[in-house]
């Protein structure tokens, strides 16, 4: 209000500066954009796919129902896409046992798609089913979408600027 303004507006005016801001200095940092290229339309196309199945066969397959489990699947469908882009084509490692199995076994790490599109629906089944309180039915697909998109963005900040 000191400038005649709301104080929402003033904290987006501010939000935005300091946005673009950090945008700028990690645009000077990107050392690969073509991997920053292929994994956002890579990730695209993915998530429109979910999508595309969501309006076609959303009736029948019940998780893809609510917005927010198809949220926690694009995230994690973004991490799965960030790590086949890592694995195959930078040299990055998998760290966790069974995807590294999964993965030497089969000479890619696209098996992640596989794996995250054979787990995740039951999980969110799992949740829509057992747990009754939209609270906590909501936190829970929080915490797992944040499993998701947090590993994600490391990994492709770190994949664009060549760390």
């Amino acid at each position: 209000r000191l400038f005649g303004r709301e104080v929402k507006t003033t904290v987006i005016a501010i939000g935005g500066i300091l946005a673009i801001s950090q945008i700028a200095l990690l645009l000077e940092m990107i050392s690969r954009p073509v991997g920053a290229i292929a994994i956002a339309a890579l990730s695209l196309g993915v998530c429109g796919a979910v999508q595309l199945v969501r309006m076609r066969w959303g009736e029948r397959l019940t998780f893809l129902r609510s917005r927010e489990n198809v949220m926690v699947l694009w995230f994690h469908l973004i991490d799965a896409t960030v790590t086949f882009v890592g694995v195959d084509f930078y040299g990055y490692a998998e760290q966790h046992v069974l995807p590294q199995t999964l993965i030497s076994w089969l000479g890619s790490a696209s098996v992640m798609f596989l794996l995250k599109l054979a787990v995740l629906p039951i999980v969110l089944y799992l949740l829509d089913r057992y747990v009754e309180e939209r609270e906590m039915n909501l936190f829970m697909k929080m915490v797992i979408m944040v499993l998701g998109l947090a590993p994600a963005t490391r990994n492709y900040l770190r994949i664009i600027i060549g760390s």
